[in-house]
């Protein structure tokens, strides 16, 4: 008898638990011991990477407060990300009933204060 196992997969949505669990908890031992600044070298690009997801999902949040708030004009049924044939947009909102949609590219990039303002600015 050949039995099928399902994997079960969880995806944390709190900010302050998934950072938890993806850095604290696997290097407790290291950061008992007062070792951090060599922990932070090992984990900078993995924490980078953790802040672009999270950066998604703030901005996911924006763009549903600019659509509630009419500032974004969509009747958006769906909010999500869009993917096929490899290719990927962060973010599509969409409404199936003017069968219209807004796509948005969003990336987090770690920039010095001086070229965040002068980006935002612009």
């Amino acid at each position: 008898m050949l039995i099928e196992k399902k994997r079960t997969y969880y995806v944390m949505t709190d900010p302050f638990f998934e950072f938890w669990f993806r850095f604290v908890r696997p290097n407790k031992a290291v950061l008992e011991l007062g070792l951090e600044e060599g922990l932070w070298k090992n984990i900078e690009e993995d924490f980078n990477s953790y802040l672009g997801l999270v950066f998604e999902r703030i901005s996911r949040e924006y763009i549903v407060s600019k659509i509630r708030s009419g500032e974004i004009e969509i009747d958006a049924d769906v909010i999500g990300t869009w993917e096929y044939g490899g290719e990927e947009i962060d973010l599509i909102a969409y409404s199936s009933r003017e069968k219209k949609g807004i796509l948005f590219e969003v990336k987090w990039k770690e920039l010095e204060y001086s070229d965040a303002k002068i980006s935002f600015q612009s």
